[in-house]
C-alpha cells in the first residue's frame, strides 16, 4: 500500500502542477491510473486538504482553532514542531541535535541531545496561546562549531526566549493516501510586531538541524574531522575554513522541501510550499548561514511571485536568497545592499534588495537580506536569455556555457596594442565598455577588498556581435556587481577610505587567472580615448551619484530602516551581547551603530582620496572646479560627459539646477552640449568661450566657467545673456563673465564713489575689503553700459 500511496501521491501532485484547469488535470491522473493497470476505485478516494478556521496572522489574544475535513472518513494530522504530519509518527520519530562542539581540543565532546518529533491526531480545536515566553527549541541548536561548552554555559544563562508563534502543519489523511499540506503560523498578542516584512519557514526539523542529516548544523561531519584531528585548535581564520561541517554540503541532493509564507505589515501575502539549500562559500561558517530558496513544480508553484522589491519592476522569481550579509553580518548588514541601491543609476547590474525577519517553524531566527539570485533563471527573466544560450563565468570557469568566448577575448588582448583607436573599438564589440567603467568605478570607490581575485562574475548570450540587439542579447560581455560586504572600510582588513586601489592594475600581480580578469580593462587603460572617458566617468559619478550627501542621505535611509530590528536580532545569535568568535553576528545595537559610523566616516572622505589616487595613476593634471550655467532655466540645459544637468540628476538642488559645479582633471578634456527645451533654441556659450557650436571639448584648465545661452524662437539675444555676474549677494568676491573681453568695470558704492575698476580680463574680483551694502556695477562693454545691482553682505 505504501508504494501505491506513494505514486498516487505523486501522480496527482504532478498533474496538478501542470498549467491547465485543476478538473482537467484530475482526468489527466485518472487516465495515468488505468494505463497503468492500478484499482479505480482508489482514485475515487482522493484526500482533499482540510479547512481551519482561522488564517495566519497576529492575533490579540489566544483562539481555538477548528480544522474540518471535507471527507467525514478522513483523519486530520498536525504537527506543532515544523515536521510535516504522517501517520506513522503518531507514535513519535527520534532524531538527535548538539548543543555545542568541541572547538579547541581541551573542550568537552558537545552535549548531544535526543529528542522526539510529534505528529498529533485531530479530536478537537485547537488552543493556539501565546507561547512566547516558552523555552527555545531551535535557538538552543548550535548552528556553528565555534560554540564551544564554555560559550554554551555563559550565553544561555543569559540568554532570554525569542520571541514565537504557533506554527501548525496540518494534512487530511485516507486508506493510505495524503492530502496536500497546509501550513499555518499564528502570533498572539501583537498586532503587528516587526517594521519590515517577515519570512517564515515550515522545515523538517531533523532534515535542517539534525546531527546525522542536518544541512544547517556542523553535525556529524565535523565530529568526523575533529576525531581525526584532536589537536587542531580552531583560534583563527584560517584554520576555521579547515574544518568541515554538513553546512559544506552541497548540490541537488542537500534540498529540502518546505513551507514559505511571505508578510507585510503583519499580514501573510503568500504561501507555498518551496525548495531550500545551504546559499554561500566562507558565510557559511556563520550561524545563521544564508538560505537559498526554489519554486519549482514537486513543492508548490512554478515561480515566487510577488513584488519584494520596491524598485524593481519584478513580481516573479525562481529563486531568491535569505541572507546574512556575508562579512557585514558582524558589522552594518548593509553594505553590499547599499553598493547595490546606490548604484542603480550607473550601467552595472546588482541584485535587488529587501530587509526581512525570519522566523524557522514559529521561532524567531534574526534579520536577514532577502536577495534576487544570479543563475541562469535570473538571466532568462531579467534579459530572456535562455540557458542553452547563456554563457556565465565566475573566476574564468564556466558556471553556465563555457569559456570558449572569454579565452578568445583574452588572446585578442594579449596579441594587439591598445592604443589604437580601431582596436579599441574592435573591443567594444566584445565587451560592453560603459559597463566596464562602471563596474570598476563601483569596485574601486567602494573599496572591495574582496576583489578581484574573487566575486568576478561577468555574463553573455552566446551570439555574435548584434548592435540593434536588447541590452544583454549583444553578444558582449557584462560585468555584474556582487558581494561587496566586505567594502565601505569594513574591519578587520584596514582598507579604509585612504586606500588605493588602482595599485592592483600597475602591472601583473603574478596570478594568471586574476591577470587574465582584469585584462580588458587595464589594456584598454593604454588607449588615451578610453583612458579620458573612464576618467570623466568616473568625475562624473562622483559629482553625482557618489556625491557625499547623496550617499550620506541614503545610508541613513536604509539604516533607519533596519534599526529598530538590530537589538532583537544580536540577541538571538549572542546573549552575550561583547565580541568573544570569528564569524558571529553583530552583538549589539551600541556596536552596529558603530559600525555603520565606519561607513559614514568613509563616504565622508572617500572622493578626495580617490580623485588623488587616480591623478597619481595616471598623471591627470590638477583638480579644477568648473561651473556651468544657463541663460534661463526655461530654456535649456547642459551635457557634460555623461551627465545631463537637470533636476532628475542625484545631487543636484531640486529647486536651482544651475549654476551647477563638478570637479574634473585639467589634463582631461571635458565634453559639453547644450540642448535646448521646446520653444527655445540655443544661440551662443559665453563665459572664458565665445562659440555658437552646441557641442564643446574644453580643459578646464583654461576654463572654468560657461553658461548656455538659450532664446525664445525669433526673439534678440538680450544683454542678461552677454553678461554674467555672481554670486549676488556676495560676500568676498565677485566673478564677471561675459561673451568677450573688450570691455572694462566700475563699481561704486550708494554716495557715487568708485570702490573697485579694471578691465573684464580680471573676472574673479576680490571685493572683500568693502563693507556691507548696496553696490552697483557698470560694465562697458560692446559701446553698451551694462547696469547690475549688487548687494554686500557680511562674511
Amino acid at each position: 500500500m505504501t508504494n501505491i500511496t506513494e505514486f498516487f501521491n505523486t501522480i496527482r501532485k504532478w498533474s496538478w502542477t501542470l498549467p491547465i484547469n485543476r478538473n482537467f488535470s484530475a482526468q489527466i491522473f485518472g487516465i495515468l491510473v488505468l494505463l497503468f493497470g492500478l484499482d479505480l476505485s482508489l482514485y475515487a478516494q482522493l484526500v482533499q486538504a482540510p479547512t481551519l478556521s482561522h488564517s495566519s496572522g497576529f492575533y490579540s489574544e489566544e483562539f481555538s482553532l477548528s480544522i474540518a475535513a471535507e471527507n467525514p472518513n478522513d483523519i486530520i494530522l498536525y504537527t506543532l514542531d515544523g515536521s510535516v504530519p504522517k501517520i506513522e509518527h503518531l507514535s513519535g520519530k527520534e532524531w538527535k541535535y548538539k548543543l555545542n562542539y568541541k572547538v579547541n581540543p581541551s573542550d568537552n565532546e558537545g552535549q548531544l541531545i535526543n529528542d522526539t518529533l510529534w505528529t498529533k491526531e485531530y479530536v478537537g480545536p485547537i488552543s493556539i496561546k501565546d507561547i512566547s515566553n516558552d523555552s527555545d527549541k531551535i535557538a538552543d541548536i548550535s548552528t556553528s562549531y565555534l560554540t564551544n561548552d564554555t560559550y554554551y554555559a555563559q550565553s544561555k544563562a543569559l540568554e532570554t526566549p525569542v520571541y514565537k508563534g504557533v506554527c501548525l502543519r496540518v494534512v487530511a489523511y485516507r486508506d493510505g493516501i495524503y492530502s496536500d499540506e497546509l501550513t499555518k503560523n499564528y502570533f498572539i498578542g501583537e498586532e503587528r510586531k516587526y517594521s519590515i516584512p517577515m519570512v517564515c519557514l515550515a522545515i523538517e526539523p531533523d532534515q535542517f538541524f539534525g546531527f546525522v542529516t542536518g544541512i544547517n548544523v556542523p553535525g556529524i561531519d565535523f565530529d568526523n574531522w575533529r576525531m581525526l584531528n584532536p589537536q587542531i585548535a580552531l583560534d583563527n581564520y584560517q584554520s576555521i575554513f579547515s574544518a568541515p561541517g554538513n553546512f559544506r554540503r552541497k548540490g541537488i541532493n542537500t534540498e529540502l522541501k518546505i513551507n514559505f509564507s511571505y508578510w507585510v505589515e503583519g499580514n501573510e501575502v503568500l504561501n507555498h510550499g518551496a525548495g531550500i539549500r545551504i546559499n554561500g562559500n566562507t558565510s557559511r561558517y556563520y550561524p545563521n548561514r544564508s538560505l537559498r530558496l526554489y519554486a519549482k513544480n514537486g513543492y508548490g508553484p512554478k515561480k515566487f511571485e510577488y513584488p519584494f522589491f520596491e524598485d524593481s519592476e519584478e513580481d516573479e522569481f525562481k529563486r531568491l536568497i535569505l541572507r546574512n550579509a556575508g562579512n557585514d553580518t558582524e558589522a552594518s548588514s548593509v553594505r553590499d545592499a547599499f553598493v547595490g541601491d546606490v548604484s542603480e543609476d550607473l550601467n552595472v547590474i546588482a541584485q535587488a534588495y529587501q530587509p526581512t525577519i525570519v522566523f524557522i517553524n514559529g521561532e524567531y531566527h534574526g534579520l536577514y537580506n532577502l536577495r534576487e539570485r544570479f543563475d541562469k533563471k535570473y538571466f532568462n527573466q531579467h534579459f530572456g536569455i535562455h540557458e542553452d544560450s547563456l554563457d556565465y563565468i565566475k573566476i574564468n570557469e564556466a558556471k553556465e556555457g563555457n569559456t570558449i568566448a572569454l579565452e578568445q577575448l583574452y588572446q585578442f588582448m594579449l596579441a594587439n596594442d591598445f592604443t589604437d583607436d580601431n582596436l579599441l573599438k574592435a573591443l567594444a564589440e566584445r565587451v560592453d565598455l560603459d559597463n566596464l567603467i562602471d563596474f570598476y568605478i563601483v569596485e574601486t570607490f567602494m573599496g572591495n577588498w574582496d576583489w578581484p581575485h574573487n566575486n568576478h562574475e561577468l555574463f553573455r548570450k552566446r551570439v555574435d556581435f548584434d548592435s540593434l540587439a536588447e541590452f544583454g542579447n549583444d553578444g558582449r560581455w557584462r560585468f555584474l556587481v556582487k558581494d561587496l560586504d566586505a567594502s565601505l572600510g569594513i574591519a578587520p582588513h584596514h582598507a579604509d577610505y585612504t586606500s588605493n586601489d588602482f595599485e592592483q592594475f600597475r602591472e601583473a600581480s603574478g596570478h594568471e587567472a586574476i591577470d587574465r580578469l582584469i585584462l580588458p580593462f587595464v589594456y584598454s587603460m593604454k588607449n588615451s580615448t578610453f583612458k579620458h572617458r573612464f576618467i570623466n566617468r568616473y568625475c562624473d559619478v562622483l559629482n553625482s551619484t557618489y556625491k557625499t550627501d547623496v550617499l550620506q542621505k541614503r545610508l541613513e535611509e536604509m539604516t533607519n530602516v533596519i534599526r529598530p530590528e538590530i537589538s532583537e536580532s544580536a540577541q538571538r545569535w549572542n546573549p552575550q551581547n561583547k565580541y568573544l568568535l570569528y564569524y558571529w553576528p553583530v552583538y549589539s545595537l551600541n556596536k552596529w551603530e558603530q559600525h555603520v559610523e565606519v561607513i559614514y566616516e568613509y563616504i565622508e572622505n572617500r572622493a578626495s582620496w580617490v580623485r588623488t589616487h587616480l591623478n597619481d595613476e595616471y598623471s591627470l593634471g590638477t583638480e579644477k572646479e568648473i561651473i556651468l550655467d544657463v541663460s534661463d532655466n526655461n530654456g535649456g540645459i547642459i551635457h557634460v560627459n555623461t551627465l545631463k544637468l537637470n533636476e532628475d540628476l542625484a545631487g543636484v538642488n531640486q529647486n536651482a539646477v544651475y549654476p551647477w559645479k563638478g570637479i574634473y582633471y585639467s589634463e582631461v578634456p571635458v565634453l559639453l552640449k547644450a540642448e535646448a527645451k521646446a520653444g527655445f533654441e540655443f544661440t551662443h556659450w559665453s563665459g572664458k568661450v565665445n562659440s555658437t557650436s552646441k557641442e564643446l571639448s574644453v580643459k578646464i584648465d583654461d576654463v572654468n566657467y560657461l553658461k548656455a545661452n538659450f532664446k525664445r524662437t525669433g526673439e534678440s539675444i538680450s544683454e542678461e545673456e552677454k553678461v554674467s555676474v555672481f554670486p549676488n549677494p556676495f560676500s568676498e568676491f565677485i566673478n564677471i563673465y561675459a561673451e568677450s573681453y573688450e570691455g572694462e568695470y566700475k563699481l561704486v558704492d550708494m554716495k557715487g564713489s568708485i570702490v573697485s575698476e579694471g578691465k573684464l580680463t580680471s573676472t574673479h574680483i576680490d571685493l572683500s575689503h568693502l563693507k556691507s551694502g548696496v553696490y552697483f556695477l557698470n560694465i562697458i562693454y560692446e559701446s553698451e553700459i551694462i547696469r547690475r545691482k549688487l548687494l554686500k553682505i557680511a562674511q
